[in-house]
């Protein structure tokens, strides 16, 4: 695994300072090519849950300090597999973004004290994804952040 994290970088931000439970929390998922080669990514980066099909992207909310993920499913989706387009090549450096709302994706149980990681997965195995896709889930740091009632 070690190895995996060494090409791509999956950084997080929260892109509002008070956290409602009733309003939107918008979040910034970043992809870097930390390596020193040119790879394959899937850059539709669609959200989703890990034990979902047809995504990128998902996230854990926890408890802090803990393994105890507390965030639920808020969405039924279905989608279509990414195409050939969706697919490119990132160069050393590079990065690709994209803006969710945490709130229309996942449920909290309470206003309280949490942390959020972000995790890219583009390898499911589907007809017209490249061989060449980087393989493997790779993970952010996890990033605490408070929700308010309200």
């Amino acid at each position: 695994m070690a190895e995996m994290e060494k090409v791509l970088r999956v950084t997080l931000e929260i892109l509002k300072e008070a956290v409602r439970l009733s309003g939107m929390v918008p979040i910034r998922i970043t992809l870097t090519n930390s390596s020193a080669e040119t790879v394959t990514v899937n850059t539709r980066m669609a959200m989703g849950y890990q034990d979902m099909e047809s995504r990128e992207v998902f996230l854990k909310v926890f408890k802090p300090g803990t393994g105890a993920v507390v965030s639920t499913p808020a969405l039924l989706y279905n989608r279509d597999y990414p195409g050939p387009n969706d697919y490119r090549q990132l160069a050393p450096g590079e990065s690709i973004s994209g803006e969710y709302d945490l709130l229309e994706w996942y449920d909290l149980p309470d206003a309280g004290s949490y942390e959020l990681q972000a995790f890219y997965q583009a390898d499911e195995d589907h007809p017209g994804r490249p061989e060449e896709v980087v393989s493997g889930i790779f993970a952010s740091d996890r990033l605490e952040f408070e929700v308010i009632n309200g």
